[in-house]
């Protein structure tokens, strides 16, 4: 059962599955390669070990983000499954690669966004990663989103008062 007609089937989480048949975006605002890597670079020391490797995703068309697993890893379904047979062992999950979509607002936002509130975009590149960790079905630190997502909300709020903000 590992093929449909002439495709073969593999799971969306794994990092070595790329989009197929879509042409690229004609109003691409992708950054040039040396900003792109900059960004990657970036996103990697902020979310230092919490995820494998960080890149730029060739599959993304609608979301931010997502979480893959380096080739040979097991799913995360399966990864609960084995979790949920053996709680004592902790919820110790494998670390994941993050993909990011350089075509989206959010990405091309923080990108820009960066260099003027680096405090601000700290927060969001962590808040990035756990909604990517719950798309995923893994477990997050709630109270930190929480309050990461109260501090967004706070900063929203100020930057309306000051009548920047549409």
């Amino acid at each position: 059962m590992g093929e449909f007609e002439e495709y073969k089937i593999v799971s969306g989480e794994r990092a070595d599955v790329a989009a197929s048949g879509g042409e690229e975006k004609k109003d691409s605002q992708r950054p040039d390669r040396a900003e792109l890597d900059d960004l990657l670079k970036w996103f990697k020391e902020i979310l230092g070990d919490r995820v494998g490797e960080v890149r730029d995703s060739n599959r993304l068309v609608d979301s931010p983000a997502i979480l893959v697993n380096p080739t040979g890893f097991m799913t995360a379904g399966m990864e609960r499954l084995m979790h949920a047979s053996q709680p004592e062992e902790g919820e110790k999950f494998a670390r994941r690669d993050l993909e990011i979509n350089p075509d989206h607002e959010i990405i091309r936002g923080l990108d820009s966004g960066r260099k003027e509130d680096d405090d601000l975009a700290r927060i969001m590149a962590e808040q990035i990663l756990d909604s990517a960790m719950i798309q995923a079905g893994l477990p997050v630190a709630g109270r930190d989103m929480v309050k990461r997502s109260q501090e967004m909300m706070r900063e929203v709020i100020r930057l309306k008062a000051e009548g920047l903000s549409g």
